[in-house]
């Protein structure tokens, strides 16, 4: 083997590794889902999501958005569903609100339809700067009976201003 090719691989390998290390901004840099009972999501349960990023060097640097993201069945589709958000840190609560989760024309949920499952994505926060402490709760306002089409609830946090999905209403 030459020098000349022994050079031309090495640069090559050096630009693989380079293109493969390198993250995309639409990727999701936090992203957990809890799986939701076939009765549905009881008013009780409260479900905390504390999230933090994969690379956490990006944690203190960087700015988040943060969606939260509601599967259901097509089979049993959800009605609108009111849910009452607390986002929080090491200080205190920084908001506690009820948003309604609104599907179909006028809604405030973008959303997706995969293998028989659609995912609505509503904005919860934007350019979220983490600090220690960072913790989302949700519960629904609603019985039982209006969630039982529901299968996962999760929250997704993404480098802020790389998604678009609608924002929440109130």
């Amino acid at each position: 083997m030459t020098l000349t090719r022994m050079c031309a691989v090495f640069t090559a390998g050096c630009l693989l590794l380079a293109a493969g290390g390198c993250s995309d901004a639409r990727m999701p840099a936090y992203s957990h889902f809890e799986q939701i009972g076939t009765d549905g999501w009881d008013p009780l349960d409260l479900i905390v999501f504390e999230p933090w990023p994969v690379d956490s060097a990006d944690a203190r640097l960087s700015a988040f958005d943060v969606d939260l993201v509601l599967r259901y069945s097509v089979r049993l589709p959800v009605s609108d569903l009111p849910v009452a958000v607390t986002v929080e840190d090491e200080d205190g609560v920084l908001r506690s609100d009820t948003i309604i989760v609104r599907y179909g024309h006028g809604g405030n949920a973008s959303s997706r339809l995969r293998y028989g499952v659609r995912e609505a994505v509503v904005r919860l926060e934007n350019n979220v700067r983490l600090r220690d402490g960072y913790a989302v709760s949700l519960s629904p306002v609603a019985s039982r009976e209006c969630t039982e089409g529901l299968l996962n609830v999760g929250l997704v946090m993404t480098v802020a201003g790389s998604g678009t999905p609608d924002p929440a209403g109130k």
